[in-house]
């Protein structure tokens, strides 16, 4: 009888526990910072450095809050990481849109040792709006300083198209 009790008891706790472990996942995904909607603007832009090698845009991506760039370079060196100047990551890129300089959020870059190119993605904070025209210059990928290029594209001619 007074396992029969102790039973019947526990169910119910059980069931409480379940209601706020279930109450609790549900709050926390409405209190949480909602990712704001991303809209891919543009992609396909081809760049060729004084080297040969290729900077390909994937694609640009806006939200209200970050621009990312996404991108895919040939001719870089995996085995140069590392020696970029002393206290510079081995991977830089800067953006300058509408005339304005933005701040570096993160980035990333991958591939495989054996292909021929890398490809990563760089974010930047963004203010909102849709930017028109895009200065990149990149400085360097995993270190190495024949990964450099500067593009210049206009998304307004884009999205005419």
């Amino acid at each position: 009888m007074k396992k029969r009790v102790a039973a019947f008891a526990l169910v119910p706790a059980l069931i409480l526990v379940g209601a706020i472990v279930l109450l609790n996942k549900i709050g926390a995904g409405s209190s949480e910072k909602a990712r704001p909607p991303a809209v891919t603007l543009w992609a396909g832009e081809d760049v060729v450095n004084a080297q040969g090698n290729h900077l390909t845009i994937g694609n640009v991506i806006v939200t209200s809050d970050r621009l990312t760039i996404q991108y895919r370079a040939t001719g870089t060196a995996f085995d140069a990481e590392g020696l970029s100047p002393a206290g510079q990551p081995p991977t830089q890129l800067s953006v300058t849109v509408d005339g304005k300089a933005l701040t570096p959020l993160e980035g990333n870059v991958g591939g495989d040792p054996q292909n021929p190119f890398v490809t990563g993605d760089f974010s930047w904070r963004w203010s909102g709006g849709t930017p028109r025209h895009i200065h990149l210059v990149v400085t360097r990928i995993l270190g190495d300083p024949n990964a450099n290029w500067v593009a210049d594209f206009d998304l307004q001619a884009q999205a005419s198209k």
